[in-house]
């Protein structure tokens, strides 16, 4: 809803804010940052926002509001995450690959990758229960 009551945006409109939303936490500063490329993803034309390890850590860094997770990136050997965003700012991928040692000195890691497919696809359909 935009603040009033018994109006309501069309779907397409608020999912697409929704998601563009999403990426308040990268601004324009920060993505000037990363290595970029032009890649189509999912059929979409993106731009590839990717960060390594040394701009994870100047990132988190410079963010004072995470600065006691800045210690965080240490225990990683390697850090890479990727974003692709297509023109309108919404994500369309997003990976992020990790790996390195605890304080005991085991192996720890992550890797995570998210698609987003079919946004606003006229072959989703959505029937109500009622």
């Amino acid at each position: 809803m935009d603040g009033r009551i018994g109006q309501r945006q069309p779907t397409r409109q608020l999912l697409a804010s929704d998601l563009s939303s999403a990426t308040d936490a990268l601004p324009a500063d920060t993505l000037k940052k990363a290595k970029t490329s032009k890649e189509t993803v999912n059929g979409i034309k993106t731009t590839r926002y990717s960060f390594d390890r040394k701009t994870l850590m100047d990132l988190a860094k410079e963010d004072s509001s995470t600065s006691s997770s800045a210690g965080t990136f240490d225990q990683f050997d390697k850090a890479q995450m990727d974003i692709w965003l297509n023109d309108d700012g919404i994500p369309v991928k997003v990976s992020i690959d990790m790996s390195g040692k605890d304080d005991q000195k085991k192996n720890v890691g992550i890797q995570m990758e998210l698609n987003l497919k079919d946004l606003n696809s006229d072959s989703i359909k959505i029937k109500s229960p009622v």
